[in-house]
């Protein structure tokens, strides 16, 4: 259900891959959002120009103990998104400007 939340984020729907992250996260004793899910939310707020928000989600997934898969995990993923993203707000990137005016 990860991948296909992602996959609705990435096509640029945005409502999708909210309600298919909602309903994982219902499914799972004690409805906490895990690894997978922060990311799916990092993309959302990526779709609502927040990277302020998205690197705080994408922050909050642990990297994989075992290195062989590491480069295909969800942290590596994540990884990518924050090197896209930038140092945000280190670098110049002025807080309460919309880039959309």
């Amino acid at each position: 259900m990860h991948t296909l939340a992602s996959a609705y984020a990435d096509l640029g729907r945005p409502a999708d891959a909210y309600r298919v992250i909602l309903q994982t996260i219902e499914l799972r004793p004690g409805h906490v959002p895990d690894g997978p899910d922060w990311y799916v939310f990092g993309r959302l707020a990526e779709l609502y120009g927040l990277p302020d928000a998205a690197r705080r989600y994408y922050g909050k997934i642990d990297k994989p103990e075992d290195d062989d898969r590491s480069a295909v995990s969800t942290w590596a993923f994540a990884q990518r998104r924050l090197k896209a993203l930038g140092a945000g707000a280190a670098k110049g990137e002025r807080k309460g400007r919309s880039r959309h005016r």
